[in-house]
């Protein structure tokens, strides 16, 4: 049965980051909990110091991820560790694909960020992989490439920049 529990020390005795007024954060949670390497966290409720999921305490979050570091922060700091994660799980360097899976991608959602330009033409996934990552494509002359990063005003350029470098494919 779940019960409302007072704020832990941790919680409680939080320090806000010297930027940020109070008012800054919402009143309806105090800070998250970050495990070290995951892609999400924890938020803790200011009323019951419990995950507003789970509804652990910070000890029984902790108890739960042995081995881990477990860290209990604002936000925003949590959310930089998490972004961190996310591209080093989900990114991946830029490699050479068929035309065929090229159309599909083009064809399976609407594009997202469709670009073209002479010679070359360039998409994202409508549908993102995780926070603010996607898969990009992209078409030069007769080559396909694709790679899942963080979106960005020059990740076109970038990408044609590290495709003029790669070996062409060998046909199949």
């Amino acid at each position: 049965m779940w019960r409302e529990t007072k704020p832990s020390k941790e919680t409680k005795n939080m320090k806000m980051h010297p930027y940020r007024k109070q008012s800054d954060m919402t009143s309806d949670f105090l800070a998250v909990v970050y495990v070290d390497g995951e892609t999400t966290i924890e938020t803790i409720l200011a009323k019951t110091g419990r995950s507003m999921y789970g509804r652990k305490t910070v000890s029984e979050i902790r108890a739960s991820h042995v081995g881990k570091t477990v860290s209990v922060l604002p936000i925003f700091q949590a959310m930089e560790r998490v972004e961190a994660a996310q591209k080093a799980k989900y990114c991946n360097p830029l490699a050479e694909i068929t035309e065929d899976q090229f159309l599909e991608a083009l064809n399976c959602l609407p594009p997202e960020n469709w670009k073209r330009g002479d010679g070359w033409e360039a998409f994202r996934m409508s549908e993102y992989t995780c926070g603010r990552i996607a898969t990009h494509f992209l078409m030069v002359g007769d080559r396909y490439f694709s790679k899942s990063v963080a979106i960005s005003s020059s990740v076109y350029d970038d990408m044609m920049k590290e495709a003029s470098k790669l070996p062409k494919m060998a046909q199949i």
